[in-house]
């Protein structure tokens, strides 16, 4: 039988999911669990392209995700992100 590793990505009711979808495939079982806390996409679907694009920026820059950074290069007038 061939091994399937699937990742789940949900926004809430996601060990809920996983639960149903272990259930659905006979001999599997649910792996590591990794809680993330809210990223702050909203800030990428700003209706300010502008300060959407900033967010972007900021965030291709990161190896661990800054929330306050990318608030800030949301919030930034000059367009300058530190």
């Amino acid at each position: 039988m061939k091994r399937i590793v699937p990742h789940l990505r949900f926004d809430g009711d996601a060990e809920e999911a996983a639960e149903f979808y272990a259930g659905l495939f006979p001999e599997s079982r649910i792996g590591n669990v990794m809680r993330a806390p809210a990223c702050n996409h909203e800030l990428l679907k700003s209706n300010d392209r502008v300060a959407a694009e900033r967010v972007m920026q900021a965030m291709l820059k990161m190896n661990k995700i800054d929330i306050a950074v990318l608030e800030a290069a949301a919030e930034s007038s000059t367009g300058k992100i530190n």
